[in-house]
């Protein structure tokens, strides 16, 4: 072990400040913490970035005592891939919350299509990603020549090391880091504190940041199928007399921009009818929010309800269509992604009676498509009698945000730089009127249709409910856009009601899940099927006291939840991620206020403010 060994000290150097720069510079771009949090942190990307360069060193030495030079060569292209995936991470982990093998796992788990849409929903266009994906394959070329260079350099002034002094090296930053982390993680690195963590090459400390844990008992299981089929069957529903019934669904929309000037028929439409104080979407990205819509249950039954299990889709609109409604689908966003025409209108879309696709598989801006949606759709409202569905999907909203440059409201840069908003907020505000802009447009489209169905037959019984699949982030939290925090930006969105000419009862907190059981309640007047749904009707004096929204988590079941009880927020993860239903026990990850400021994580304050949502969600112990 004392045998001296030569080391390519300019690549490892390199390696390290390369490494230690980009995680540092990460450190430093969060907005929320003190200087302490940056000083802990700063030096905890260090010490790990001389842990993971000084373990590279002694594995490479390793095999080239042992093995063919070849060998040697191909670990240390391997040890410049792995310094892409640090690079890699960094955006990914800045905009999304996610590390690259998270990020792997879950492309991992994507079918060739829903990756492909996902590529799409980026709004970057093909040919950049075909681009990146060549240079991806070429830059270990590059490796090789850079490894090669940096050898010849090195060769010419060897430094020479041994095992047994870099060992020492290793165990010494080991234990610094370790005594540094035990004396003031506490204070420098609590739990909640998690955006910091991420941003380290490893993604957590040694000891700080651990999340208590409450011991449950399991998920409450999902229904099969068959026995809503077999109820289906049997039943009879007579609706009286059927109100036209409208949903508005609109991408990525907060409620905190809904402002008189940014949106002033939605204001109206607001302060003329229902809204809430509390608002919660299903989840923090479209296609579980969508799930949770039609279906009205939580986000955790997403996968058990997939085509391939589940060829009803929506329970509320199998209950409406038994009532004698027909029901009209106009959408401008994919509803093929992720199979969500067949999740929620059922196998062959049976359930919608017709079918409006725009833009599929054209170059076309979402403000066009949104404009041509809305044009069918109320041109077919006034042929309509009585017992139609309308529901409209809106894409204007999404991340990218499209207009007609003359409804410019704002003045905004033609195009999100996506590089330059990772680092700097120099353009957040831009950014930010993009979003405005785009928002008023779908304002517009919004306030010519409740002009227009004043004057049709029947419009003032009309129930209309316009709201937002999910919130947006501007970095609020150390974010952008959507599907990476649980929090008030990411998941407190417009629901706006119109139930004819009635009211609603008094409440402070609604969710997405209980869209559907209020139109039934309201226009077949009972909550019959409130047991069918984890969502409740907003027409009776009492009903859930909290709502839950979950996080994205691709094609399959969400792990990561948050419970708000309309003026506490807890953020939990189930300890078992990869199948939620064996799962018998949570880490609490953070607790919030109404305002989304962190409170302290005390085991027995959890279990006063949450005990009754947590009894509800799981089977008793």
């Amino acid at each position: 072990m004392k045998e001296r060994q030569s080391v390519n000290y300019i690549y490892f150097g390199l390696f390290f400040l390369f490494l230690s720069f980009l995680h540092i510079y990460h450190v430093f771009l969060i907005d929320q913490g003190s200087w302490l949090h940056r000083f802990f942190y700063t030096i905890y990307a260090l010490g790990q970035c001389a842990l993971e360069v000084g373990i590279l060193v002694v594995i490479g030495h390793f095999l080239a005592d042992r093995l063919h030079k070849a060998f040697h060569m191909v670990f240390l292209v391997l040890t410049f891939l792995l310094f892409l995936v640090h690079l890699l991470d960094f955006p990914l982990v800045r905009i999304m919350g996610m590390s690259v093998w998270f990020a792997v796992d879950f492309i991992r788990a994507e079918s060739l299509e829903n990756f492909i849409e996902l590529l799409y929903a980026t709004h970057i266009s093909m040919t950049t990603w075909a681009l990146a994906g060549l240079a991806f394959v070429l830059i270990p070329l590059l490796g090789i020549m850079m490894i090669q260079f940096t050898q010849k350099l090195a060769e010419k002034r060897p430094v020479h090391f041994s095992y047994s002094v870099v060992g020492m090296s290793l165990f010494s930053t080991a234990v610094f880091l370790s005594l540094f982390d035990y004396n003031i993680g506490k204070i420098a690195a609590p739990a909640e504190n998690r955006h910091f963590a991420h941003a380290l090459p490893w993604k957590s400390t040694f000891f700080s940041g651990s999340h208590p844990e409450i011991k449950m008992g399991k998920l409450r299981p999902a229904a099969a199928e068959k026995e809503y089929a077999s109820q289906l069957n049997s039943l009879s529903i007579s609706a009286g007399k059927k109100p036209n019934i409208f949903l508005f669904i609109a991408e990525s929309l907060r409620e905190d921009f809904m402002t008189r000037d940014v949106a002033p028929s939605l204001t109206r439409f607001k302060e003329n009818n229902i809204a809430f104080r509390h608002s919660i979407s299903g989840a923090n990205a479209t296609g579980l929010s969508w799930f949770s819509i039609f279906h009205s249950v939580y986000p955790f039954y997403y996968e058990a309800r997939q085509p391939k299990q589940w060829s009803l889709g929506s329970l509320p609109l199998q209950i409406l269509k038994k009532a004698g409604y027909q029901i009209h689908v106009y959408s401008s966003s994919g509803l093929n992604f992720y199979q969500m025409d067949e999740r929620l209108f059922g196998k062959d879309k049976h359930l919608a009676d017709t079918f409006h696709a725009f833009g599929e598989g054209e170059e076309r801006e979402a403000h066009e498509n949104d404009t041509e949606c809305m044009s069918s759709m109320m041109e077919a409202l006034t042929k309509s009698p009585e017992g139609q569905v309308f529901i409209v999907f809106l894409e204007s909203t999404h991340f990218g945000y499209s207009w007609p440059q003359q409804s410019t409201l704002y003045p905004a840069p033609e195009n999100v730089d996506y590089f330059n908003l990772m680092c700097s907020h120099d353009q957040l505000e831009g950014v930010k009127n993009r979003y405005r802009n785009a928002i008023h447009f779908i304002d517009g489209l919004f306030g010519r249709f409740v002009e227009k169905l004043k004057n049709v037959p029947g419009g003032q019984e009309a129930v209309v409910v316009f709201t937002g699949d999910h919130g947006e982030e501007f970095f609020e939290q150390g974010r952008v856009f959507h599907a990476s925090n649980l929090n008030t930006v990411q998941t407190h969105v417009p629901l706006y009601y119109r139930l004819g000419t009635s009211s609603l009862p008094s409440h402070e907190l609604c969710s997405h899940l209980d869209i559907f059981p209020t139109i039934l309640h309201h226009v077949l007047g009972s909550d019959r099927f409130n047991s069918w749904f984890n969502g409740s009707s907003l027409l009776e004096p009492q009903k859930r006291d909290f709502t839950l929204s979950a996080r994205y988590n691709g094609p399959r079941a969400p792990f990561e939840f948050l419970i708000h009880n309309g003026s506490r927020q807890m953020v939990a993860r189930f300890e078992n991620t990869s199948n939620i239903f064996n799962s018998k026990s949570l880490r609490i990850i953070s607790i919030l206020d109404e305002q989304d400021r962190r409170l302290n994580l005390d085991p027995e304050q959890i279990e006063r403010d949450f005990k009754a949502p947590l009894e509800t969600l799981f089977k008793t112990k």
